[in-house]
């Protein structure tokens, strides 16, 4: 979702507050009692928002296709985006979720 906003293919929520959320960046989601919020409010806010379209194709989908190729997708992120770069930021301290 992060590069997709930096992109400007994905538009951040802005009717609601959201924790984990600050200036268009989303915030890191774990390490600490106020990251398992933002990480709670960022689970809700995709429960609701994964069949939103972006370049013909659901962000569920993007997600699966990120899985499945171990990488970020072009059409969404923008080349020369690092998927490890990302992650630290968003978690930092946990693996590459695309590394096994």
């Amino acid at each position: 979702m992060q590069c997709g906003m930096n992109q400007g293919v994905i538009k951040p929520p802005t009717h609601l507050y959201q924790p984990f959320l600050r200036d268009g960046k989303i915030l890191p989601l774990s390490g600490s009692h106020a990251a398992n919020s933002r990480l709670a409010s960022f689970d809700d806010w995709w429960s609701g928002n994964d069949v939103v379209v972006v370049r013909g194709k659901e962000l569920s989908g993007w997600a699966a296709w990120a899985t499945d190729h171990d990488t970020l997708p072009k059409a969404v992120c923008g080349p020369g985006v690092s998927a490890a770069r990302l992650v630290a930021q968003i978690f930092p301290g946990e693996p590459n979720p695309w590394k096994s």
